[in-house]
């Protein structure tokens, strides 16, 4: 995958991700108390999964250029990192109130549901920036 693509793909991710948010954001108004709180948090945990994201992307790019061993060290380092940094706004949003972990916890989730929806997020951006599926032109 070339870089452009790679950057394509983590701009598709962040789209997912504030998509994902903004969705929960209006059903946490609904039934979450304090709202401003879980708005808050849920933006922090958004944040927290653009970083996810961002921290991939630029991993993926380093070890490329690395040898194997230092490639997996390296990628089993920020692997760890980005573990540790969750688990930090995790328990800090916990020690707050409960609401803010919820709603930290939704936020870090949304990138694992940007990358289950990217395929439909990648259709809809190919649509609006006018280019063609470059899945299907790979298989022509």
């Amino acid at each position: 995958m070339g870089n452009h693509k790679a950057r394509r793909v983590l701009k598709e991710l962040y789209i997912g991700i504030v998509i994902y948010a903004c969705i929960f954001a209006l059903i946490g108004i609904i039934f979450m108390r304090p709202i401003w709180m879980y708005l808050v948090s849920i933006f922090v945990g958004a944040v927290g999964a653009c970083f996810q994201a961002y921290s991939i992307y630029d991993t993926l790019d380093i070890t490329l250029d690395l040898s194997e061993n230092k490639a997996k060290n390296y990628a089993m380092f920020k692997s760890m990192t980005r573990l540790i940094v969750c688990l930090v706004l995790m328990i800090v949003a916990i020690l707050i109130h409960w609401t803010a972990f919820v709603g930290v916890t939704v936020g870090l989730l949304g990138l694992k549901v940007s990358a289950f929806l990217n395929p439909l997020i990648k259709k809809i951006t190919n649509k609006i920036d006018g280019v063609e599926d470059t899945l299907e032109i790979e298989q022509k």
